[in-house]
């Protein structure tokens, strides 16, 4: 079955072909689209350095508390 209401677009290859081009040609030369690329993945890494470093700190506490009292 099919979905209602979904529309094909009916593009050749060639078509595709130049509106992935024009789109990359676009964000090459557009100076905001690299710069919210880049801090879009400065966040993404923040956030999975947090995590990790989230995850990692009770294991560190642990290794600490026995480093002192031994």
């Amino acid at each position: 079955m099919g979905r209602v209401g979904a529309s094909r677009l009916n593009l050749n290859p060639a078509e595709v072909g130049v509106l992935v081009s024009d789109w990359w040609d676009e964000v090459n030369e557009s100076i905001q689209w690299q710069d919210g690329i880049f801090y879009s993945l400065c966040g993404a890494y923040a956030l999975v350095a947090s995590v990790a470093l989230v995850s990692f700190s009770p294991s560190l506490y642990l290794y600490c508390c026995l480093l002192i009292f031994l």
